[in-house]
């Protein structure tokens, strides 16, 4: 389990950049490798620490792992949160928390190779608090759709399968990015625009919109 953390550090550094810098390495090396393939040795040469000062700040491998995924999680949910506060109506919430969510995707880039990543590997390696927080993300985007379902602007859909497709294309698309940029190449000679990363939020806030209003008769 990771450590506790106190004030301060016995070099005098602050614990909080410490181990931010340590979880930073974590994440890269984990996105690159997997979790099978990082080392810690390597983790903590990329984060400029000894091992055992990084075992002091967080942990183990899978102590690290958590870690990370939680730190990612977590950041993603205040967002999205964040987002649906500031919204009027169900249809301005979905479309102001798909932005926050894809906004934070791009800050955390190393987040949606990871859930690739755990995706193959069959979730292998997903802790319960990552998947505890990941059922947080989920209650928002239900929480959204049955606002919009009671005020008859949403139509009765699945809320797991509208929140899969959100959550799927948002991330393989991010994760995509090295694909995209050759697939842009040949695309753009038979006059194909390229997918810019800037407009990914409102392209599939209004393919998501477009499937889950309700429809007059």
């Amino acid at each position: 389990m990771p450590k506790k953390e106190k004030e301060g550090t016995p070099g005098g550094k602050p614990l909080k950049s410490t181990r931010e810098r340590i979880l930073r390495a974590a994440s890269k090396a984990f996105s690159e490798n997997g979790f099978e393939g990082a080392r810690v040795d390597g983790i903590a040469e990329i984060a400029g620490i000894n091992k055992a000062m990084l075992y002091y700040y967080v942990g183990g491998k899978e102590a690290l792992y958590e870690a990370v995924l939680m730190n990612n999680f977590v950041r993603l949910t205040e967002a999205m949160e964040s987002a649906r506060r500031s919204a009027e109506g169900a249809e301005d919430q979905m479309r102001k928390v798909l932005d926050a969510f894809i906004c934070t995707l791009h800050e955390i880039p190393d987040h949606p190779r990871l859930m690739v990543r755990e995706l193959a590997a069959g979730a292998a390696h997903l802790p319960k608090p990552a998947v505890e927080q990941m059922a947080r993300v989920f209650a928002i985007v239900r929480g959204i759709l049955e606002e919009g379902k009671r005020s008859g602007v949403f139509r009765d859909i699945n809320p797991m399968l509208a929140h899969l497709s959100i959550v799927g294309s948002t991330v393989f698309l991010i994760g995509s990015g090295p694909i995209r940029q050759r697939f842009d190449e040949v695309l753009q000679a038979h006059g194909q625009p390229e997918l810019d990363d800037d407009i990914l939020g409102g392209a599939i806030a209004d393919l998501i919109l477009n499937g889950i209003r309700k429809r007059e008769k």
